[in-house]
């Protein structure tokens, strides 16, 4: 189901694999659907957070925050840059078929987000900017990570922030892998023995 709005909030998200918040910024959820958000992670529901969706102040929703596993402080300048892919077992199989990478060097063109804290709390970052990218980003800047959290599972990335990102294969093949990890918990070759769906991806 695909919305522009925040009401698919008010129905039942249990009948979603994932919840995909495609630059859609947090903020956007009042208390009542934030609880259900938080109700429907620990239910073992998936999340996909693109870019925006982590853009809220640090302290405004702490449970997002740990969601997450990163906050928000600041954006800066269109840049373009190279990420590694760093972590070769995410999930298993290895990330290269798992998350939809089959290259270790991809060139992105994006606007990477600056953040505070780092992918901890259980995150593996998958893509990492090697350099300084901007000011106070620092080296070994995490760009997409996935995590375990409360039940469910969620896959972060901080690129896409501009249109051409998606008619870029490498980067939907990214993003197909995390919405595919996050709805199973299966990297995209692997089959899922239909006794095990618990929810349809």
């Amino acid at each position: 189901m695909w919305a522009w709005n925040a009401k698919a909030f008010d129905g039942d998200l249990s009948q979603y694999a994932a919840i995909v918040l495609l630059n859609t910024p947090a903020t956007d959820l009042e208390p009542t659907r934030r609880a259900k958000f938080q109700q429907y992670v620990r239910n073992g529901g998936g999340v996909v957070a693109v870019h925006k969706a982590f853009a809220i102040k640090r302290g405004e929703w702490e449970w997002y925050d740990h969601l997450i596993g990163r906050s928000f402080r600041t954006h800066p300048y269109r840049q373009t840059a190279m990420v590694d892919v760093v972590d070769a077992n995410s999930p298993p199989p290895p990330a290269s078929k798992a998350l939809g990478m089959d290259r270790r060097m991809v060139r992105v063109r994006s606007a990477l987000q600056r953040r505070s804290g780092h992918a901890a709390d259980g995150g593996r970052p998958m893509l990492i900017s090697p350099g300084q990218v901007a000011r106070g980003m620092g080296k070994q800047h995490p760009v997409a990570w996935y995590r375990h959290f409360e039940g469910g599972r969620v896959f972060a990335t901080a690129l896409g922030h501009l249109a051409e990102a998606y008619n870029d294969p490498r980067y939907l093949d990214h993003l197909d892998g995390g919405i595919y990890w996050a709805a199973t918990g299966r990297g995209v070759g692997e089959t899922v023995p239909a006794g095990q769906r618990q929810r349809a991806p």
